[in-house]
């Protein structure tokens, strides 16, 4: 959206202020004059597929963000349709975001916890409404002038109900997120649910406690190959100071298949609460864990290296060679599928859902909101 809407009304509320600009929505802060008060305004950049379809989908999404009450999700006060633009209202937070804390560099593990309990008590609320939020990431956490934590932008959500009217407005096979925060199923397009946002969540976390992510790479592509082919490395590379018991919760958080992680936000938070808090064992119930039954061999040995009492050691790089042949492999197989995907998409006459639209490693726009 290359023309401001500043000094322009949207509804009823006046456009003050541009606060944020991405690839897919640019945010303002505006005033509701009617009650006096500061909202943040996100207005959908427009694109050619924004029919009457599209229109009905942005409504149906709207609605089920509205639905969503709880002390840490940022509140939608409205939606509409003006000037040919969609646009969500929400609450103004002038705390700015968890991505604006990390430019800091890491945090003390107590606010780290906190943080944590607060997202993953707004994740697990949403997650028993049906809602996935689909792009966890420290620009969609805000922080109030108080310090707590506001979980924004559902703006791309999957209703997991299966109606008649969510299933002909959503795409359930389309790929969207930001790709370093992004599950190895939300990677591969395939079927999500609430373990995609505790993977994200774990990522999140990883951030918080080293100040950097645990993969790095030079282009998204990639960066989505070491989600699905690499384990993260432990944080104790780059912290030594940590509890081991933390790498053991980061890594069950960041497990390649969902059945192996967490099956709820809380007993994520709750389990690297007992991490931090000295406890020798980080106990889990069988309903938090779930886990699939299947050879463990791997897992059990990366579990016993970090409860080792030997002296701490780095684990040996990956070997290269072996990495870049599973990226080139990895690499041939989604050009192959896409290709494919594509060809089908053109028989059926079909248009490209904006849920495909897959963000660059940059942080989409967030509001940047909350009450004066």
């Amino acid at each position: 959206m290359s023309t401001s809407l500043i000094g322009q009304s949207l509804g009823k509320i006046e456009v003050r202020e541009l606060l944020g600009r991405g690839g897919m929505a640019t945010v303002y802060k505006g005033y509701q004059p009617d009650i006096d008060r500061y909202v943040a305004i996100k207005v959908l950049t427009p694109i050619p597929e924004m029919d009457v379809a599209f229109v009905e989908r942005f409504k149906l999404e709207a609605r089920t963000i509205a639905r969503l009450q709880h002390p840490h999700i940022l509140p939608l006060y409205d939606y509409g349709d003006d000037k040919g633009l969609l646009y969500l209202v929400t609450a103004y937070i002038s705390g700015g975001s968890l991505a604006d804390r990390l430019m800091h560099g890491a945090m003390p593990l107590p606010t780290v916890s906190r943080i944590l309990s607060e997202v993953a008590s707004a994740l697990d609320y949403a997650h028993r409404q049906g809602i996935v939020h689909r792009d966890i990431k420290p620009g969609n956490i805000l922080l109030s002038d108080e310090g707590y934590a506001l979980l924004a932008d559902f703006g791309i959500v999957k209703l997991l109900e299966s109606t008649n009217t969510t299933a002909n407005l959503t795409n359930p096979s389309g790929v969207v997120g930001t790709p370093a925060y992004m599950s190895p199923e939300q990677a591969n397009g395939q079927e999500i649910d609430g373990r995609n946002d505790i993977y994200a969540l774990g990522v999140v976390l990883y951030e918080m406690i080293t100040g950097r992510q645990p993969f790095q790479a030079e282009t998204p592509v990639q960066l989505l190959l070491k989600h699905l082919t690499e384990p993260p490395p432990y944080v104790r590379d780059f912290n030594q100071d940590v509890p081991p018991a933390i790498d053991i919760v980061l890594q069950r958080a960041l497990a390649k298949d969902p059945a192996d992680r967490y099956q709820t936000a809380t007993a994520f938070a709750d389990a690297f609460s007992q991490a931090i808090s000295g406890m020798d064992t980080v106990t889990l119930t069988d309903d938090d864990l779930a886990v699939s039954n299947k050879p463990k061999t791997n897992e059990t040995a990366r579990t016993a290296a970090l409860t080792s009492t030997e002296p701490y050691t780095k684990r040996p790089a990956v070997n290269q060679k072996t990495v870049t042949l599973l990226m080139l492999a990895a690499a041939a197989l989604a050009l192959i599928l896409a290709v494919v995907a594509l060809l089908t998409a053109n028989q059926r006459g079909s248009t490209t859902p904006v849920a495909t639209d897959v963000p660059t490693t940059a942080p989409t726009v967030a509001a940047l909101a909350a009450t004066p």
